[in-house]
């Protein structure tokens, strides 16, 4: 347990969400702490970029376990309780490859994409029921300074196009808190506008395409497919 000094005490408690009778255990402790939980970020997650068919059929299996499945099960767990009281909130930190296409990282891309069709879904669904409860989903374009996207550049080229930009993970956090706050449906955190290249692909898919190309997204991930590859194939020696 943590006591920052100007905030409430923070317990750090360690997960798998891969493991469900882990998860059940933590939900319990929680609970028996705290008494309720209020609020869920679904923020956990994992990549294996790389040419998909060179992909491990396990390396897929697992990221659709943590990036989807988990979020799924959390959700499902901690609603009932929230639902009965009528507040609570979930968020699901998804991605920009969740609304547009992200080359070289299909099985990340598809379960962004799962993730932001999951909230739209459970927001409808509870205001249908009128519920209080409510579902967001937050999109991080490129994050700089931590994260998988910094992880997997290191030691190559590869870095965000100018013309996309990157945020830091302090404003991803704010976006976040801005979600709840507002309660908003979907929020895209980006230092460049992506929503209205974004509608057109949905209008002008073909147009869009192109334009996704020229602004160069999908020659980064290549770097980054080139550069594991390669230190995959120097391991094997």
């Amino acid at each position: 347990a943590l006591a920052p000094p100007d905030g409430p005490a923070i317990t750090a408690l360690p997960l798998d969400v891969r493991e469900f009778d882990q998860v059940d255990a933590v939900l319990d402790q929680v609970l028996e702490q705290h008494g309720r939980i209020d609020l869920l970020v679904n923020n956990a997650a994992i990549e294996h970029g790389g040419y998909f068919h060179e992909l491990a059929v396990e390396d897929i299996d697992a990221l659709l376990t943590v990036n989807l499945r988990a979020p799924m099960i959390l959700t499902r767990l901690l609603l009932p309780s929230m639902i009965e009281r009528d507040h609570g909130h979930v968020v699901h930190v998804a991605s920009v490859a969740g609304l547009g296409p992200v080359a070289f990282n299909e099985p990340y891309g598809a379960s962004k994409h799962g993730m932001v069709g999951f909230s739209r879904a459970s927001r409808a669904s509870l205001q249908t029921m009128r519920s209080k409860v409510s579902s967001s989903v937050v999109c991080p374009g490129y994050v700089s300074e931590a994260g998988m996207f910094f992880d997997s550049t290191q030691g190559t080229d590869a870095r965000p196009p100018v013309a996309v930009g990157s945020s830091r993970p302090s404003e991803v956090a704010a976006g976040v808190i801005r979600a709840v706050v507002e309660d908003l449906p979907e929020l895209i955190v980006n230092p460049v506008p992506l929503r209205p290249l974004l509608a057109l692909s949905a209008v002008l898919p073909k147009l869009a395409e192109r334009l996704f190309s020229h602004m160069g997204a999908h020659e980064t991930f290549q770097k980054i497919a080139d550069a594991r590859a390669r230190r995959a194939g120097d391991h094997s020696v």
